[in-house]
């Protein structure tokens, strides 16, 4: 299983349970997470990261839309798993992930235009 995925479904357990530290386990000691298009963050290490997952847990869980290479793949969220919602951008560094950025309703290059493209179809179809 990819880092990427193995992150995802993790991530989405943590949303089911309240507990994280199987997510935190694939962190480097120095990892970064960095929202971009809401206000909130960046967190820088561990304890940083996890009080963050926390205090202010996500409510829903992740859909990879489309994998991107390079530990990046487009995303949606559970409750709407048509609509694209955003980026998701793992870097990493000796089997762990050093840097998490994830794009909300922002998308980059030739994914971002089909994601787009989704999104769009996905309104006109809710009218």
């Amino acid at each position: 299983m990819s880092l990427l995925l193995d992150y995802v479904e993790r991530f989405n357990s943590g949303v089911g349970s309240g507990d994280w530290d199987a997510m935190l386990e694939l962190l480097a000691p120095d990892a970064e997470l960095e929202f971009v298009g809401i206000p909130v963050g960046p967190f820088v290490g561990l304890d940083a990261i996890g009080e963050a997952y926390r205090d202010r847990p996500p409510d829903d869980e992740l859909v990879l839309l489309e994998q991107l290479g390079d530990g990046k793949a487009t995303y949606a969220w559970a409750a709407d798993p048509a609509r694209p919602a955003g980026e998701l951008h793992l870097e990493q560094r000796d089997g762990a992930i050093v840097r998490i950025r994830v794009l909300y309703e922002q998308f980059s290059g030739q994914a971002g235009f089909a994601a787009k493209q989704t999104a769009a179809r996905a309104s006109r179809c809710l009218r």
